[in-house]
Parts: structure tokens; sequence; C-alpha cells
């Protein structure tokens, strides 16, 4: 049963020989039977780094709260009462799309300060849905609870702190200077599709191993994985690649035990 397509944005284009430059492939999600889509959460960073004028517009509204006090108000009940309750409705361990060792910043952070300190201009974003405007004419009554003043910072404070939801349209660059396979795709890619479709210890089948890009995203999130790969070469690579990133798991978690002790 079909369940979803996603958009695959790659930043680069395919072949600069084709008439039109192809930038993005088409993923179909496909179940059986009653077969669901998990609810996932992608670091707020990863999300937006490639929206540098999205985080600066975050920012200045979560520094509009502290001269609005209803704003600021609705943040301090956040942050004090509903932290916990937040988390255990919207983070699934089973779920989750991020492991440590494949994601790393692009200084976002400091791209976003250095935005602020040269000038870019705020992007104005319209939502009657969370502001609607004021008619006269409106029922008190009527109005949902969502669109109180402050719930625009509390969301972007909870969109921070656990991430924000999975979209349909994923930009994910190859890479570009360890590329294997022709057709190899990102690890990072296949770990968010994974992450969406299947549960920890669950088993992935591939029958068109490759570079075994899918067997590291298993890896990376504690899943089984089973490959087939019928050229000798990339069968001998693929191995390769498996076997160091087992050891550097293992390395890091040797690493992780002696900072407890």
């Amino acid at each position: 049963n079909f369940k979803e397509e996603f958009i695959w944005d790659k930043g680069y284009c395919t072949s600069p020989l084709m008439p039109i430059s192809r930038v993005h492939e088409t993923i179909s999600i496909h179940t059986k039977k009653s077969g669901t889509i998990n609810k996932v959460k992608v670091p707020y960073l990863e999300m937006k780094r490639h929206d540098i004028d999205s985080i600066i517009t975050d920012i200045k509204r979560l520094k509009t709260t502290f001269k609005n006090t209803k704003s600021l108000d609705a943040v301090l009940s956040f942050l004090e009462n509903n932290k916990v309750d937040y988390e255990r409705k919207h983070t699934d361990k089973f779920a989750s799309s991020y492991h440590k060792n494949s994601f790393k910043s692009a200084n976002v952070e400091a791209c976003g300060m250095r935005a602020i300190r040269d000038g870019m201009n705020e992007k104005s974003i319209i939502r009657t849905d969370l502001y609607p405007q004021k008619t006269g004419l409106e029922n008190p009554l009527t109005r949902q609870k969502s669109t109180k003043e402050g719930d625009r910072s509390v969301t972007v404070m909870a969109a921070m702190q656990f991430g924000m939801n999975e979209k349909t349209i994923i930009r994910q660059s190859r890479d570009h200077y360890n590329t294997i396979h022709p057709t190899q795709k990102p690890v990072r890619l296949l770990e968010r599709l994974l992450a969406l479709t299947t549960k920890e210890g669950d088993t992935v089948l591939d029958p068109f191993a490759g570079s075994a890009s899918a067997a590291i995203a298993c890896l990376n999130l504690r899943r089984d994985f089973i490959g087939y790969e019928i050229d000798k070469e990339y069968y001998e690579i693929s191995n390769e690649r498996i076997n160091k990133n087992r050891r550097i798991q293992t390395h890091s978690l040797k690493k992780e035990n002696n900072q407890i002790m």
C-alpha cells in the first residue's frame, strides 16, 4: 500500500549534459497491510542548516519574548511545566533519526550570528492560523488555543530542544569526495528514511547493497542488515567500509565508558 512520497533534494545537478538540470529524486514509501510511518524528530540545526534566514527569524522571535509579558509567561510555562510531558509525547526512542556519529554541524550558530551582525533581512511569514486579523467579527469562544500569544515562541523552543518533524522534502548532499559507487546514496539520507519506516532491532533487506550505505545506516540506528551485491569489487569494498564503521563505533563506545568511569 502506498503511504507517502518524499523528494530528495540533492543540492547538485545529476548530469550537466541534460537539457534540464535535475537536482532531485522522488522516493515512494509502500507498506504491507496496515503498516504505518513513524513520527520522527530531526535535530533543529540539521533541518534548518540551509535556511539561515529562518534561524535568524527564530532567534528574533525568542528575543521579543522579553518585551511581551504574555509571550514570556508562555515560554516560562513550557520550560517549567511542559518539558517532561512534551518529551514523552513527541520523542520516540525507537523512531529517532539522529545518530551522533553521522551528523556534523556546519557551524550554523556562527553563520547565524554573523548574519545578524552583517544585517541580513528577516523574512516575513504571515500565518493566519496563528495570528488571525482583527476584523471585529471574531467570536472569542471559537478561537483555538493555539492562537494565544507566545505559542510560536514556545514552538521554537520545543523545536530547538526536541527537534522538528520530518518533512516530505529532504535536502541532503552526497559525499563528494568519498563516493565509491556511481549511484551511492548518502548515509544520512538513508538514516532518515529508515527512521520513518523501521524500529530499533528490525531487519532491513537491501538486494542491491552497492557500497553498503544502507548497511552503515542500519549500524548507526541499531537495525539488523542483510545485503546482496553481485559485483565482487563492490562487495569487498563494502565489507571494508562496514568493518571500519564498526571499529569507529567500538572506539567511541569505549571512550564514552571511560568518561563515565
